[in-house]
């Protein structure tokens, strides 16, 4: 049960009107949008980070909330122009898919709704 760790699209979801000032033309969400109708976990989209408990190392947000952008080209040897790896899952697909492990190609310029970034320092 990832509940405790993880946001999901949830029962709450579908009660959102829009997620942008351009919304639909019926100001409604596309029907076709995921969610976890068994979850409510509070949030409709992305939650505030550290609204779950850390995993087992103490990491918040590790699975679900945002996808995240690294630096690696999504195939080995890519220039600057490549797309990017985006790794992980967001608010926005089923649990199987909000792993680690997923592996996303987006272009380097491109803004993505349920993509994010991480921000990581040295522990001193």
């Amino acid at each position: 049960d990832f509940a405790p760790f993880e946001n999901l699209a949830d029962a709450n979801y579908r009660s959102v009107q829009t997620l942008s000032p351009w919304g639909l033309p019926s100001g409604a969400l596309a029907p076709f949008r995921l969610a976890v109708e068994s979850v409510n976990d509070g949030h409709r989209v992305s939650a505030p980070t550290g609204s779950f408990k850390p995993n087992a190392w103490g990491l918040h947000d590790m699975h679900g909330n945002v996808a995240e952008w690294t630096l690696s080209s999504f195939a080995p040897g890519g220039d600057a122009d490549a797309p990017r790896t985006v790794r992980g899952g967001s608010w926005s697909e089923r649990p199987h898919l909000a792993g680690a492990s997923r592996r996303i190609a987006y272009a380097p310029w491109q803004a993505v709704h349920n993509v994010g970034f991480r921000v990581v320092c040295p522990v001193r």
